[in-house]
């Protein structure tokens, strides 16, 4: 099967999983500078399930507030748009993560990316880009999501694909090459295409393996996502179809202007940070 076998299966295939309405809004929203924190509340507030998850990650472990936060507009003002957003977006896209069987369960996938989301913020303070660090969030929750389009149109190739993976003791990435003729990288950025995300998005989550090859704005923060999924390997945090830990690129480093010894500080306090994560964790079992 090649690559353009897939796109052509993609195109045909009517139950794509598709953005929820308030989850494309709440993005359309984000890309406008006119949007006010009143028009994103008016727009999560719209769904019920969607504002109560996303309150009750607002008042998670992870912020750690000392008195409750109630209001949706409340919470925008105190985390700000960019964090609103992201947990907004997080509790809508779980649902895709919410599925298991005896060969791939999507919940450790689940566990690694929210691993993956929480790193970025690590990562970017050590790269000085702390200001932006809510911008990387979603890229790290999403970034392996055309595992999950493999998972549920190429089930059995899929499985093939994690089964060499393990028995050769390779990336599960070059064992699709092998039998998709492309990888999950790939996939996920055809995927961001048909969601019409942004395009740099889009490219963050198609090189996220091989962030020297991003291009333009995408670079720094393809690279922010390759050290955080690093870093969530090395602690076997999740699971995103193999076990193996990722060659150590070094271009990486050099263009976040990090030292790569900084991996043990970036680790020890994302430990930290971890501990905080159950009730995001917990978002694909409710």
């Amino acid at each position: 099967m090649s690559y353009n076998d897939i796109l052509k299966q993609l195109q045909i295939i009517d139950e794509l999983p598709t953005l929820p309405t308030i989850v494309a809004k709440v993005l359309e929203m984000a890309n406008s500078e006119n949007t006010t924190a009143n028009d994103l509340n008016k727009i999560i507030s719209q769904d019920q399930a969607l504002t109560s998850k996303t309150l009750k990650l607002v008042n998670s472990a992870y912020y750690g507030f000392p008195r409750t936060v109630k209001k949706i507009r409340e919470a925008v003002v105190i985390l700000g748009f960019n964090a609103v957003k992201n947990l907004a977006l997080s509790v809508s896209i779980c649902e895709l993560f919410n599925k298991a069987d005896a060969d791939f369960d999507r919940r450790t996938l689940w566990k690694h990316s929210v691993g993956v989301a929480v790193a970025t913020g690590v990562v970017a303070k050590h790269a000085k880009m702390a200001n932006e660090a809510e911008d990387f969030f979603v890229s790290g929750l999403i970034h392996d999501i055309g595992l999950i389009i493999l998972d549920q149109y190429f089930h059995d190739d899929f499985i093939k694909c994690i089964k060499e993976a393990s028995s050769r003791n390779i990336p599960i990435e070059i064992a699709e090459k092998e039998i998709f003729g492309t990888d999950h990288a790939m996939i996920g950025k055809k995927m961001a295409e048909i969601w019409k995300l942004p395009s740099k998005l889009g490219n963050v989550i198609g090189f996220h393996h091989q962030p020297q090859y991003a291009y333009g704005e995408s670079k720094k923060e393809t690279s922010i996502i390759y050290i955080a999924d690093l870093v969530c390997k090395l602690k076997h945090f999740g699971f995103d179809g193999d076990s193996v830990i990722p060659k150590l690129r070094k271009e990486p480093f050099i263009i976040l202007n990090i030292e790569k010894d900084q991996i043990k500080h970036i680790s020890k306090e994302l430990d930290l940070e971890l501990k905080k994560v159950d009730d995001f964790l917990k978002l694909v079992e409710e």
